[in-house]
């Protein structure tokens, strides 16, 4: 009889799952359908249900240890086996109780890894440092937006902040006690070098900023790949 899905997610939950029946003897399959051509591992020694644990726990870390092996599995304890002829043939009549288990998450993938198991759909984690060229062309296309769109905002601050000097400038020339007048608290200087500041502080600006910084230590992690 086929499991309807994983019940259990870790080594230590199969092993007392094991332990914990009355059953020594066991199977198991990879997938869902305990049929004898998905048969991975068993023990079918009635009498020894030590060393049936032992060998479950040594094919539990086999399958744990290939962490691209995500494919669910079925455990099958066998409480009796019985051979029943059928034709010229004899068959195997098993009273058994199934239990369905996975150990490896799908959702992990070393990165670069195409790599696709049974047990479902995966997802590829990319890191910069193995990633292809698309990615860096990508962070490239996006940091070269968003300096377009910083170095327009500049310009029109910039326009703004000369055409507020040229009206102090005419207020002062046509003011006759323009000598009671206070100074400008900031030259034009200043004021362009205040807004810098106020567009570094913006998030678009500090985004252009950390995407610079992944895509230089991504060149050098690929050059460090290249003389290993």
């Amino acid at each position: 009889m086929a499991a309807h899905r994983p019940e259990l997610w870790n080594e230590n939950a199969v092993l007392d799952y094991y332990d914990q029946s009355e059953c020594s003897m066991y199977r198991v399959y990879v997938g869902m359908v305990p049929s004898k051509q998905y048969c991975r591992y068993q023990w079918l020694d009635a009498n020894n249900k030590p060393g049936g644990l032992e060998n479950l726990r040594n094919a539990l870390q086999a399958i744990q240890a290939d962490k691209r092996n995500t494919n669910p599995y079925v455990l099958e304890l066998i409480s009796e086996i019985k051979e029943k002829q059928k034709g010229t043939k004899l068959v195997e009549q098993i009273e058994s109780v199934n239990i369905g288990f996975k150990l490896n998450d799908d959702t992990f993938r070393p990165a670069g890894d195409n790599y696709q198991g049974g047990g479902g759909s995966s997802i590829i984690l990319q890191q910069p440092g193995n990633s292809s060229r698309s990615y860096e062309e990508k962070i490239f296309e996006m940091m070269q937006e968003q300096n377009r769109k910083v170095l327009e905002q500049m310009q029109l601050m910039t326009e703004q902040i000369n055409a507020r000097e040229f009206i102090d400038d005419n207020d002062e020339d046509n003011d006759d006690d323009a000598a009671d007048q206070p100074p400008p608290i900031m030259s034009g200087k200043q004021r362009i070098m205040g807004a810098i500041g106020s567009m570094l502080e913006r998030p678009q600006v500090q985004s252009v900023i950390e995407m610079a910084i992944l895509k230089y230590g991504a060149s050098l992690m690929n050059g460090t790949n290249k003389q290993q």
